[in-house]
């Protein structure tokens, strides 16, 4: 930890230096800023790096650390500005552009950060962050087969960027690639064995494939590294609290724990996938009941956290079976644009289009 902080702060004072800039005042400002940051004291760092910018508002460093802080909270537009002004005032940090860029996508400007994400790639094109930001960037606006490139682009680059390996994973599985996302997410895991997203998005696919005691044994890996991970956290114990319950069967009231933990923490992906499990577990077990408007509902639910084609495509016909042919008709072309040419949704939309008198309306 030491060596780290002496690291942190040398390279503050440095970039003072190269600004022109380093009156014992600020030096003083920034190696408090570092020593509170090192301790976990974020708002006391950040604090610390607004006085050092009072002091001097060209000190590119500070605008950088106080930007990382921002974003360590979730204050995206806060942290947009200040990644801009470490950009502005010192063009060759290109991880402060790249922040600036993401952070702008994350604060609602999406289009605004793609474009920077493109201009920083234009003036560094071997730079594999950018190619990265541009692939998630481009997934979250629905551009699948732009952001695949973007992200293969960034793992020919560094195939050591797991994040691109687990990202190009869920492209894959929602095109309905199994064996590309299996190879994707194994190779997240290669480089990051905890990241517990990509684990279990692959445990979902060995259960998936028939292979129940891989499955397994990735989820007993998952509850052991959440464990460690989220101890004394609400929501980590709300979601162990939710796989355990759904495992003994009590569907209802897992559903309801991990709906918890997933209010507790929204940004936790494996949460939000495990909840759209459980949902659509409990959809089938109401079909099979003879509950159809309620089996409905709750595949509505798993598909509103984590679209699935073949979902889609089943609610649809769950839909058409109760005459309602309209909402069937939305669902088909759901399933269509997630997977197109997906066969079975196909026909199933011609023949719901053939009802309503639309027959000319299906896509191919």
């Amino acid at each position: 930890m030491y060596s780290l902080l002496v690291r942190w702060l040398t390279a503050l004072l440095c970039a003072a230096l190269l600004n022109g800039q380093s009156p014992p005042e600020a030096e003083a400002l920034l190696r408090k800023a570092g020593e509170l940051r090192a301790a976990g004291d974020a708002p006391g760092a950040l604090e610390q790096l607004r006085a050092a910018l009072q002091a001097n508002p060209k000190l590119a460093a500070a605008h950088r650390e106080a930007g990382a802080i921002l974003l360590e909270r979730r204050e995206f537009a806060a942290a947009a500005e200040s990644f801009h002004q470490a950009w502005r005032l010192n063009p060759r940090d290109r991880e402060a552009r790249y922040n600036y860029a993401m952070a702008l996508a994350n604060a609602g400007r999406k289009q605004d950060g793609l474009k920077e994400l493109d201009a920083l790639r234009a003036a560094l094109p071997r730079y594999a962050l950018a190619h990265f930001g541009a692939g998630h960037v481009r997934a979250e606006l629905g551009h699948a087969e732009a952001a695949e490139r973007d992200f293969r682009q960034a793992l020919r680059l560094d195939p050591g960027l797991f994040r691109a390996h687990f990202e190009l994973g869920r492209l894959l599985e929602r095109k309905g690639d199994d064996a590309g996302a299996l190879a994707a997410y194994r190779a997240a895991l290669e480089r990051n064995p905890g990241l517990t997203a990509a684990r279990y998005r692959l445990a979902a696919l060995l259960r998936k494939a028939g292979d129940q005691a891989a499955a397994e044994a990735e989820l007993q890996t998952v509850r052991r590294m959440l464990a460690a991970r989220q101890r004394g956290e609400q929501a980590g114990a709300a979601y162990l609290k939710g796989l355990d319950l759904l495992e003994q069967g009590d569907t209802a009231a897992g559903v309801a724990e991990l709906s918890r933990a997933l209010e507790l923490r929204p940004d936790f992906e494996e949460i939000a996938a495990a909840l759209a499990a459980a949902y659509a577990r409990w959809a089938v077990e109401t079909e099979q009941q003879g509950d159809v408007d309620a089996a409905v509902e709750r595949f509505r639910h798993a598909l509103a956290l984590e679209p699935d084609p073949e979902m889609e495509n089943h609610t649809g016909v769950l839909l058409a079976r109760s005459g309602r042919i309209a909402e069937a008709i939305r669902h088909f072309r759901a399933a269509l644009a997630l997977r197109p040419g997906y066969p079975s949704a196909q026909r199933n939309l011609e023949q719901a289009l053939r009802l309503t008198g639309e027959a000319g309306d299906a896509p191919r």
